[in-house]
């Protein structure tokens, strides 16, 4: 037990909805991932006065491919920094983050693979009964270091108990091109959906559209769909768990997401990952756009290989 909250505690400490779960075999040495945070430096094991001998554990962890390339050497060198510093085996793979549910549900039905999973959205929830309690780790954080954010909590805990570790949430806003707004006349960003509607309308009339990935995929997808849906009123679940998506309040948002469509959404969306916006953004090709720091970052040159855009500072954010 403390093998995993002196783990815990060194990498989520210098860390930054996504959550850790921890499943398979070994109850014993589940570890969550972590993010990288752009210049950070390791941070040092916590000393304590009854430690265990944890040399030779062994800890597996998959996550995904990071959008922003510097990221994944980063945290592989985390890893490897607190596998020198404890004597604990930590291995670190990095796949596509649509192959991540994939994986997960075969590992529980194998009951083998990594010990770690990074888990999006409320598959900590759907996939409880194969999964670890961790609520003697989840709890410990809190009076350290303040209480989790309500999303990610409600994620990660079905009633008392929690699945998985809050980790991180990641605060998508709309890109867009200033020069873009002015020419289609569109005077200030959007506070409602209306207004969404409208701006939609009028990038689309001048050829340069809100361009919004909509297929099958983890990232950019649900962070459209969910708060168009919260903000109707809609939800997934009730407070006591049972499904509540069938709603008035869920139609209400699909209509209005069905408006935003026919006024003007780039059509090429419809089915398109959560790489599509990003090579068409940086093309030019479309005037806003839901993301997160990734479309920014290669426009600025800040991930190490992009030479940086002529226009980056035509950029702005809502």
């Amino acid at each position: 037990m403390s093998s995993r909250r002196e783990f815990l505690t060194g990498v989520l400490s210098s860390s930054v909805v996504l959550l850790a779960a921890a499943c398979g075999q070994s109850a014993t040495q589940p570890a969550p991932a972590a993010g990288p945070t752009a210049g950070a430096q390791p941070t040092a094991l916590a000393k304590t006065s009854a430690a265990p001998n944890i040399t030779g554990a062994e800890i597996s962890l998959l996550q995904w491919n990071s959008f922003i390339p510097p990221a994944d050497p980063f945290f592989k060198q985390q890893a490897a920094d607190y596998s020198k510093q404890s004597g604990v085996n930590v291995t670190v793979e990095t796949i596509d983050p649509n192959a991540l549910l994939p994986r997960f549900i075969a590992a529980l039905q194998g009951q083998s693979g990594p010990t770690i999973f990074q888990s999006q959205h409320i598959q900590a929830l759907t996939l409880a009964d194969g999964l670890y309690d961790v609520t003697d780790l989840a709890k410990e954080f809190e009076p350290k270091y303040g209480k989790y954010y309500g999303q990610i909590d409600a994620n990660g805990r079905k009633g008392d108990k929690y699945y998985g570790i809050p980790w991180n949430a990641l605060p998508n806003a709309h890109i867009y091109r200033k020069s873009f707004f002015q020419k289609a006349g569109i005077a200030k960003v959007p506070e409602t959906y209306d207004e969404y509607a409208d701006v939609v309308k009028k990038l689309a009339a001048i050829g340069k559209p809100v361009g919004q990935a909509f297929g099958n995929s983890f990232g950019d997808p649900p962070s459209f769909c969910y708060p168009l849906m919260w903000a109707y009123g809609g939800k997934e679940l009730e407070a006591d768990y049972k499904v509540a998506i069938n709603s008035k309040e869920t139609i209400n948002a699909v209509q209005q997401c069905v408006t935003l469509w026919k006024n003007g959404l780039d059509p090429k969306g419809l089915g398109a990952d959560d790489n599509y916006n990003n090579a068409a953004f940086l093309a030019e090709d479309l005037g806003c756009t839901n993301n997160g720091a990734s479309i920014y970052f290669v426009s600025a040159g800040l991930d190490g290989k992009s030479t940086p855009k002529e226009w980056v500072d035509d950029l702005d954010h809502f």
